[in-house]
Order: structure tokens, then sequence, then C-alpha cells
């Protein structure tokens, strides 16, 4: 599946395979929106991917919680 250009929502971007999985899909020219509770450790996987040349951008968010994410995709 090509993601060049497409916007990909990570959840769990902060560490682990969620860190992986958004600097992959940077790496194949996906813009990331890294989403997580843990801004410190997304604000660390954006600065990665953005010193890489690729997009991402921070989004604070609880997965749980459906009125948080909704919200999140809306912008």
């Amino acid at each position: 599946m090509a993601v060049r250009e497409r916007v990909a929502a990570v959840t769990g971007a902060a560490s682990g395979i969620g860190g992986a999985t958004a600097l992959g899909l940077s790496r194949q020219g996906a813009r990331v929106a890294l989403c997580d509770l843990n801004t410190s450790g997304l604000a660390g996987v954006a600065t990665t991917i953005q010193g890489a040349g690729g997009q991402a951008r921070v989004v604070a968010l609880d997965v749980s919680n459906q009125e948080q994410a909704i919200r999140a995709m809306d912008n």
C-alpha cells in the first residue's frame, strides 16, 4: 500500500511499536499524526521524524476517550 503524501494517525506513537511504526511510515513518505498521552515522548519522535526531513504533528490524545479521538481526527 502506498502511503506517500497520505496522512497516517499512529496511536501509542511516543515509544515502542507505535514510535517505530510512525518512523517507518514517515520514511515511506507519509505525513504522520503522532497520538499518545506521553507528550514528551511524542516530541522526541516528532524531532526524529522532522530531523530526517519528514512531517509530523503531535496530538496529545487518550484513545480510550471517544470524544477526544473524534475531535483529534477532525482537526
